[in-house]
């Protein structure tokens, strides 16, 4: 079995909302649309902290440390536009925490971005 039909399968047993957002002609674009969705629609862009996070928090154990401002924006826009969960606040309510999410697809998204899209790294 082809690793397309392998991830077909699995989108229409194990991953059914996948499925559900695409068209239905076009069913094998499932993993460019998870790097659509990990980018906020966008082409990735390598100089952004927003595309560069999203894309390797899938990969690699990546946490803002929330000790500036920068950091809780960045935690932020990856919860409202990169994909990522939040997962609690704390007790006074002024730090949340957030994680990525364990998808296959969202990590063969990256995988996309990162290897397929060689134009990004010139």
């Amino acid at each position: 079995m082809g690793s397309f039909r392998i991830i077909e399968h699995l989108s229409q047993y194990r991953w059914p909302l996948w499925n559900a957002q695409l068209p239905e002609h076009q069913s094998g674009k499932m993993i460019s649309l998870a790097a659509l969705k990990l980018t906020n629609g966008q082409h990735f862009l390598p100089m952004d902290q927003h595309h560069v996070f999203a894309v390797l928090s899938q990969h690699l154990c990546l946490d803002p440390v929330l000790a500036n401002s920068e950091a809780a924006e960045l935690a932020d826009c990856s919860v409202v536009h990169h994909m990522r969960l939040l997962t609690s606040f704390s007790a006074n309510g002024e730090t949340f925490y957030t994680h990525s999410p364990s998808e296959p697809i969202l990590a063969l998204g990256s995988i996309d971005i990162l290897y397929m899209d060689q134009d990004n790294f010139e």
